[in-house]
Order: C-alpha cells, then structure tokens, then sequence
C-alpha cells in the first residue's frame, strides 16, 4: 500500500477581511462599520454580521474537541446549513477551510486558521471544513445547528482512503515587511508597533540601537 501524501499547510491568523470569502468573523466592529446596527441611546454597540440559514429550526449546543496532532483525513460541508463556532473558553485551535472544486474539496487551496479564543466565526453553507483542532487539550465552543441527526445535511470526503492525501497544519515562523530570518529559519528580526525593529542577537540577547 502506498503512504499518503502529506500535504503541510501553514496557520494563518484570523483575518477579519480576507476571511469574508468564507463567512465572517464574530468580533465588535468599528462605529463607522456598515454592520453597525445599534448605538448608545438605545442600549449598546450592536453590529450585524450575516443572516443564518438552516433547513429546519436552529438550535444553540456547547462542544468540546479534544487535542488530537495536527493531520486531516477527511473534509465535510453542510449544503444547507450556515455553521457558527463561538469559542467558550479562550482556548486556541485551528480549523480547516478548502473551497469547492467539481464537487470536492480543492486542496491545492486547503487553508488552516488559527481561532485565537476570542473571536467567533460564521461559515457560509457549502464550505468545506474540518474543526476544530485544540492547540491545548481541549477547545469548547458554542454551536448553531439545526443537525439533531449528525448525518443530516451532510456529506464527507475521505481525502486519505480515497485520495491518498493527508493535511497537517504547522506553525511557521513569521513572515512580512521587517522580519528576518537565519538560513535555517530562526528569527533575527520582528517588526515593532513603535516603529523600531526588535533585533535578537546570539542567544536571544535584545541588540540595542545607540541611544536606547
């Protein structure tokens, strides 16, 4: 039997933009956001995300995942269903996010998101996905569904059995404007919200510009 092909995908962090093409982020917004619905003098900050769609009437359920590595073997999407994800308790994990491509998954566009514990998000019907991996033991969320039977509004691709291919997502170093990095990938240097670079000497030793 031929091994799987490990396909290793990066996490990415949680963008509020690029993340539209899925669904959305659930997060407070700006005062000047078009999704702002409500403001003080009626009772608080409001904004509106997206409207939610369920072949039957939704419900609101808690679920724990539990840490298990890093590797996806298989991918599944809900036709008709619209899949929130809140996390509970400020646990990292990572989910998986591929578009769709004659009917399956297209994992040369496979992604991996890192949900930081803070923020929700909203999954558009039709989205292949797999969630979510804890970072930790464990990651609980609160759900929206409207699936009481797990195998309704379902359907499933085994990308390892039937596609010999395995996803693993991984940390990579930083990347962008300002950072750099030793041939062998460690970092040398982080960009700073002040404006000055962070420099990291032998050993982790902070370098100092003159006048520090």
């Amino acid at each position: 039997m031929t091994d799987p092909v490990v396909r290793r995908v990066p996490v990415r962090p949680l963008d509020t933009e690029s993340f539209k093409r899925y669904g959305s982020v659930i997060e407070a917004g700006a005062t000047d956001d078009p999704s702002l619905n409500r403001a003080p003098g009626q009772m608080a900050y409001m904004w509106v995300h997206q409207f939610l769609t369920y072949p039957k009437p939704a419900f609101i359920a808690t679920c724990r995942y539990h840490y298990r590595g890093a590797r996806c073997e298989y991918l599944q999407r809900h036709p008709e269903s619209t899949v929130v994800l809140i996390p509970t308790d400020g646990n990292p994990s990572v989910i998986w996010l591929a578009p769709d491509r004659d009917g399956l998954p297209d994992l040369d566009r496979a992604e991996a998101v890192l949900l930081d514990g803070r923020r929700g998000i909203v999954l558009n019907p039709g989205l292949w996905i797999r969630y979510a991996y804890p970072v930790v033991d464990t990651a609980d969320f609160a759900y929206v569904s409207a699936r009481v039977d797990p195998e309704d509004d379902i359907e499933r691709v085994y990308i390892e059995r039937d596609h010999g291919t395995v996803l693993e997502w991984y940390f990579d170093a930083p990347a962008g404007d300002g950072v750099q990095l030793t041939p062998g990938g460690a970092v040398l240097r982080l960009p700073s919200k002040d404006g000055r670079d962070l420099d990291l000497g032998v050993g982790g030793v902070i370098v100092r510009s003159e006048g520090d």
